[in-house]
C-alpha cells in the first residue's frame, strides 16, 4: 500500500478547477463503471477508494462491509500504510461498529481519548491513528456497511473534519451506498441463478432503486415498465420543508440504461440534498451527463420542488414533453420542454427555464412518452387524451388517480409499446 502525498489542507476546496461536487461525482462515477468492466465488487471498491483517499486528503481509507450471517464487520477494501482487508469487528465493537449500529456520522479529533478506539489493531499494524471519519453506508434502510477516512491534516487549532468536508463525504457515502447496493444485487443474483441475463439482474436493481413516496406529501408516482426493464424512473427527496421530484427517461434499454439511470438518481440526490433550485439541479446534471454520456445517449426529465415555507412549486422541463397543469374549475395548460433532454449539450447552449406555481387547488400530470403516445382505437391520444383521464380522475385521492391510469395500460384499453410512468402532484391547497 502506498501512502497519499500529504498537501495544504487549507487548499482541499481550492485546488481543483471542477464545478463543487463535480471530483466526487466522478468517484462514484468510476466505482460503477469499474463494476461494470469487472463484475466484481471488491474490485471497483478497489479503483474508487484510492481516489476518495487522495480527494479528500487523508492517510488511510477502509470499507467495512456488514457479514449479516456472522454479525461481523469485514474490511473489503483498503487503502494507506498498512493492509487490514479481511480484519474483522463484531456488530457494536469499536468506533466502526458503533457507527454501523447507531447508523450515526461520527467524527473523532482525537482518536486517543475515545475508549472506543481499538488500540489493539493499531499495535499489531504500526500504524498510528490520530484522527477519523467514519460513515454509515445504507440504502433504503438496508445496512450495508461502513466507510472511514483517517488521519487527515489539518493546522493546530483547526478541525480535521469541518462541517463543509462532512457534508461532502456524506454525499460519497450515499453516492457509493447506491453504487455498492446496485452492484451487490446484482452479484447475489448472479450467484443464484448463473442463467440470468443482464436484463433480469438490471431489473432487479432497478426495482430496488424505485422509491415509495409517503401518502401526505402531495406526491403519488407509478411505474408499468412495458418488459422486465424499464427506461423509466422517478425518485424524490425530503429536505427541510422542500420536497424534490423527477421523472426522466433513460435513452435506451438494457444494463447501459440502467446505469446511466443510478447514476441521474446520484446526481439528483446529491444537488437535491444540497437545496439548490429546479435550475441549479438540472444544469449541474446535464453538465455532468453531458461529460460523461457521449452523444448517443441522454436523459429527458421533469424536476420539481414543493416548498411548503414558501407555498410555492418549482419546476423545469427537460426536453420530457408537455406537462398537464389541470385546475379544479377545469381550466388546463401546458408546461412545454424549455430544453434539450439532460446530456446532449453543454455549457451556455442548455438554459432550460423555471416555472413557479402558487399554491392551489391544481393537479400537475407528468407522464412519460409510453402514455402520452398510447393508442385508443388506433390513435394516439397525446395531450387531449392525458387531459380527459386527467379530468376522469380529478375527483379520485392522487394515489388512486396514478393507479386508475396505469390500469387503462395494464388492461389494454391503452395499448403502448413503451414504459409507462405518471407522477402526480398537486392538492396544495
Amino acid at each position: 500500500m502506498t501512502k497519499s502525498r500529504p498537501r495544504d489542507p487549507r487548499l482541499i476546496f481550492q485546488t481543483s478547477s471542477k464545478p463543487a461536487m463535480s471530483v466526487e461525482l466522478d468517484i462514484v462515477s468510476d466505482f460503477l463503471e469499474a463494476y461494470g468492466q469487472t463484475g466484481r465488487v471488491i474490485d471497483a471498491l478497489d479503483s474508487a477508494l484510492p481516489k476518495l483517499v487522495d480527494h479528500t486528503e487523508c492517510e488511510a481509507g477502509s470499507f467495512f462491509y456488514g457479514d449479516q450471517e456472522a454479525s461481523e464487520l469485514v474490511c473489503q477494501s483498503c487503502v494507506g500504510p498498512v493492509d487490514i482487508r479481511g480484519i474483522r469487528v463484531p456488530f457494536g465493537s469499536g468506533i466502526v461498529g458503533r457507527v454501523f449500529d447507531t447508523q450515526t456520522i461520527e467524527t473523532v479529533e482525537n482518536a486517543g481519548s475515545d475508549a472506543a478506539h481499538q488500540r489493539s489493531v493499531d499495535e499489531s499494524s504500526g500504524f498510528v491513528t490520530r484522527n477519523l471519519l467514519t460513515l454509515p453506508v445504507t440504502f433504503k434502510g438496508s445496512q450495508i456497511g461502513a466507510l472511514q477516512l483517517l488521519n487527515r491534516a489539518a493546522e493546530e487549532g483547526v478541525k480535521a473534519f469541518p462541517e463543509q468536508f462532512i457534508r461532502v463525504a456524506k454525499a460519497l457515502a450515499s453516492g457509493l451506498a447506491l453504487g455498492y447496493h446496485s452492484a451487490s444485487v446484482t452479484e447475489q443474483v448472479r450467484e443464484n441463478d448463473a442463467l440470468l441475463r443482464d436484463v433480469e439482474l438490471a431489473g432487479t436493481v432497478q426495482d430496488a432503486l424505485t422509491p415509495k413516496i409517503p401518502g401526505h406529501l402531495g406526491i403519488a408516482a407509478g411505474i408499468l415498465p412495458y418488459k422486465q426493464l424499464s427506461g423509466d424512473f422517478y425518485d424524490y427527496l425530503e429536505v427541510g420543508d422542500r420536497v424534490y421530484v423527477i421523472e426522466g427517461d433513460v435513452s435506451g434499454k438494457g444494463v447501459a440504461a440502467s446505469l446511466t439511470m443510478a447514476q441521474a438518481q446520484v446526481l439528483f440526490r446529491t444537488f437535491a440534498r444540497d437545496g439548490l433550485s429546479c435550475h441549479e439541479i438540472a444544469t449541474r446534471m446535464n453538465a455532468e451527463l453531458h461529460r460523461d454520456l457521449g452523444v448517443s445517449r441522454f436523459v429527458t426529465a421533469f424536476l420539481i420542488c414543493v416548498d411548503s415555507t414558501l407555498r410555492m412549486v418549482s419546476c423545469v422541463n427537460a426536453g420530457h414533453g408537455e406537462v398537464l397543469k389541470l385546475e379544479s374549475s377545469g381550466d388546463s395548460s401546458l408546461i412545454p420542454s424549455s430544453s434539450p433532454p439532460l446530456g446532449i449539450v453543454g455549457g451556455t447552449d442548455f438554459q432550460p427555464i423555471e416555472e413557479q406555481l402558487a399554491f392551489g387547488a391544481w393537479r400537475l400530470w407528468v407522464v412519460t412518452d409510453g402514455v402520452s403516445e398510447a393508442l385508443l382505437n388506433g390513435q394516439e391520444i397525446g395531450m387531449d387524451g392525458i387531459l380527459a383521464i386527467a379530468s376522469r380522475f380529478d375527483s379520485d385521492p392522487l394515489e388512486v388517480a396514478v393507479s386508475k391510469t396505469l390500469d387503462l395500460v395494464r388492461s389494454g384499453k391503452l395499448q403502448t409499446s413503451d414504459d409507462s410512468t405518471v407522477v402526480v402532484i398537486g392538492d396544495l391547497v
